[in-house]
């Protein structure tokens, strides 16, 4: 729904937005607050949710607050820290002072403390360029990734000490020779390459722009090329095109997939007044039928039904945009949904279908969720009564019998349950 503002409540000093609610409808609008010097200092959604913003002195941010959530700003607008509940999760230190790490003459290190204790530190020169990363500073000076010039080649490289992959761009920064572990030596071959070329569109022979990524991986040539209106994908002799087109305001309305001579699962697309997909007509077989996938709205743009050919599920919301109920004939079933009021689920209910009132119906399987009492109010604690842990970044730790560990403060290193253990590394 777009606001009519009318002229008395206009305000073009603050691009138009309003102070007061001028729907008819007194809970459907968003509202906003000013200070007299023009800066937004509240906004309110129209369920009553508030986001306060104060600034220093002189009018730059310096703290975003919502509920428990707090973005702390310095004057120049970078990020400070992330506070939850009052607890600092995220820490950022620029040019700190004392990270640990040796320096040369204008070198820096800039750095993002978690609140587990990982520390990640980002060495640059005096004009910018990132040179290394490391974790957890004088714990594990590790080197992670690292930019130089390779002394054969004289060209800069990329190198990643955790996976022993290397990039080493040529003078135009073109072409990327990939190197790995194994291979990587000044005279050796590549593990592989990549290049890419554009070219620009010609309206007098009405020729679009294009645009080319090729090279090799391991002995295994590949390219992707765009015009588009297609983006066709190589593999070895393998290749596929995905066609599409759009009309002149640029919004889908036919694609499809070739392989070979076949075309797979070609679609039209089609729209409502507002700009809203209502039908996706696709052909499954060569010489059948499209079917038509379906989708209806609400005037607030909610989804309320949808189907195969025909509305077969039909959805229903609370005053909060909230799902509340689902019923769908197709899948003969009826599903219920209940909130607490932060918005996090509490409980999901199935029942055979029914449009009918689900007051005394007994459902076929229930799933209940349970959050934090405190602090972290809106943190997963258990599902169906099976705890879930977190460590003070709010990574997953434990979750029935899988084990969750993690590196870089926030990014996920392995899953171990009851028999395996898998295992992430990031290029």
């Amino acid at each position: 729904m777009i606001q009519q503002i009318e002229p008395d409540v206009y305000d073009a000093a603050k691009d138009g937005l309003p102070q007061t609610n001028t729907y008819a409808d007194s809970i459907a609008g968003h509202t906003y607050e000013y200070a007299q010097n023009g800066n937004l200092v509240s906004e309110t959604s129209k369920y009553g949710v508030e986001t306060q913003y104060s600034y220093n002195s002189v009018g730059n941010l310096i703290q975003k607050h919502f509920d428990i959530y707090d973005y702390h700003y310095l004057a120049d607008g970078s990020i400070d820290k992330i506070c939850v509940d009052g607890q600092t999760v995220v820490d950022y230190s620029y040019k700190a002072a004392n990270s640990g790490i040796t320096l040369s003459d204008g070198n820096y290190v800039d750095q993002i403390i978690y609140a587990n204790g990982d520390v990640e530190s980002y060495k640059y020169t005096s004009e910018g360029t990132l040179t290394a990363v490391f974790k957890n500073g004088e714990e594990k000076p590790e080197k992670y990734w690292e930019l130089s010039a390779d002394l054969s080649t004289k060209l800069p490289e990329t190198r990643n000490w955790e996976t022993g992959m290397r990039y080493r761009y040529d003078e135009e920064n073109s072409q990327v020779s990939i190197y790995d572990n194994l291979v990587y030596l000044s005279n050796s071959e590549p593990a592989g390459f990549y290049q890419s070329t554009q070219t620009d569109a010609d309206e007098t022979s009405d020729t679009p722009a294009t645009s080319t990524i090729s090279g090799s991986i391991y002995s295994t040539d590949l390219s992707v090329f765009t015009d588009g209106s297609k983006i066709v994908n190589t593999v070895g002799e393998l290749s596929n095109t995905y066609s599409f087109t759009a009309n002149e305001d640029g919004v889908l309305v036919s694609d499809g997939i070739t392989v070979g001579e076949n075309t797979v699962l070609p679609a039209e697309y089609s729209y409502d007044d507002s700009g809203r997909n209502t039908e996706k007509s696709v052909t499954l077989a060569n010489n059948t039928e499209p079917v038509s996938l379906l989708q209806q709205y609400d005037v607030n743009g909610m989804i309320t039904g949808s189907g195969i050919d025909e509305i077969t599920a039909h959805y229903t919301y609370d005053d909060s945009d909230q799902l509340i109920r689902t019923n769908d004939s197709f899948a003969n079933y009826t599903s219920s949904y209940e909130y607490d009021n932060r918005g996090n689920m509490l409980s999901k209910k199935l029942y055979n279908y029914t449009t009918g009132d689900l007051g005394t119906a007994a459902p076929t399987e229930t799933t209940t969720f349970t959050y934090a009492n405190s602090g972290w109010k809106d943190q997963l604690t258990a599902v169906n009564g099976t705890a879930l842990t977190y460590d003070e970044n709010g990574n997953l730790l434990t979750y029935g019998d899988k084990t969750f560990s993690w590196c870089h403060g926030t990014r996920l290193e392995s899953i171990t349950d009851s028999e395996n253990t898998y295992r992430y590394t990031c290029n």
